[in-house]
């Protein structure tokens, strides 16, 4: 394996975003269409979902089940990790804001491939704790 490092950073970021080494990206967005340009300069591939961020758990999101995040999208995030993991160094995870949606993802990631995931849980991050259990429920079931 090759993959080292996971970073999260927010998506006003990314267009500004250059790194040596060779790098992919998970790109979180909450609209369709409205992922941020990157350089191509060292990323092998990109992911790209639209997700609320939200939790059913805690809110009303009658009428918004197919926004939200789910099975089918944790399963794309375990098959791009598979993908890439031995041909990147870096994994960029953004979201709108960096704070919710992308340390759940990257904190999900950083746990079943390091099992390490606390820096994702100290400030300035708040990690969407449903996102995150649905993305580990959904590798332990399916892909280790």
């Amino acid at each position: 394996m090759k993959l080292k490092e996971i970073i999260v950073l927010p998506k006003r970021a990314i267009p500004q975003l250059e790194s040596p080494l060779y790098w992919a990206m998970i790109s979180v967005v909450t609209l369709e269409n409205t992922w941020p340009e990157n350089s191509d300069q060292n990323c092998k591939k990109t992911l790209r979902l639209a997700f609320h961020d939200a939790d059913p758990n805690c809110f009303d999101t009658t009428g918004y089940e197919d926004e939200l995040f789910d099975e089918k999208r944790a399963n794309l995030i375990c098959d791009f990790v598979n993908e890439i993991k031995d041909e990147v160094d870096m994994l960029v995870v953004h979201c709108e804001a960096g704070v919710s949606r992308s340390p759940a993802i990257a904190g999900a990631i950083s746990k079943f491939m390091f099992d390490d995931d606390s820096k994702f849980f100290k400030s300035p991050y708040t990690p969407n704790m449903y996102v995150y259990r649905k993305l580990l429920e959904t590798y332990f079931k399916y892909h280790k």
